[in-house]
């Protein structure tokens, strides 16, 4: 979809720099921001060029690839069984962070934290 022009658009989207968006040359900027049931990007670069509109489901769908985790293998937690056998997490290592989703939706929304978040949660968790 391509941007509202400003008579469309009530006013300027919040946009954010990406924590995705660091390449190796320091200038690799991608800004997002968030409305209600859209994603809006747009290079940093160009703040008056245009930007892409995505729908919830397909920056759901676009952020794996744009982040590298859709290569990724997922994993079912071995601290993940509950009575009903349906509590099930699956967490994905990528090179600092980790990805926690529900295993049975896995077309959904998941936590994105670092590694040392992720240790700390393991051993509150794990404790007993």
């Amino acid at each position: 979809m391509i941007r509202p022009t400003l008579a469309e658009s009530a006013r300027e989207p919040a946009w954010f720099k990406s924590s995705y968006s660091d390449g190796p040359d320091g200038d690799s900027c991608v800004e997002v921001a968030a409305a209600p049931g859209t994603v809006h990007v747009r290079d940093s670069k160009r703040v008056a060029g245009p930007w892409l509109v995505l729908g919830s489901r397909a920056w759901a769908r676009f952020v794996p690839y744009a982040s590298g985790v859709s290569g990724t293998a997922w994993f079912k937690s071995s601290y993940s069984g509950g009575n009903d056998g349906n509590s099930c997490v699956e967490a994905a290592a990528t090179p600092g962070t980790v990805h926690v989703r529900d295993s049975k939706n896995v077309a959904g929304p998941w936590l994105v934290i670092g590694p040392g978040v992720w240790a700390d949660f393991l051993a509150y968790a794990t404790r007993r």
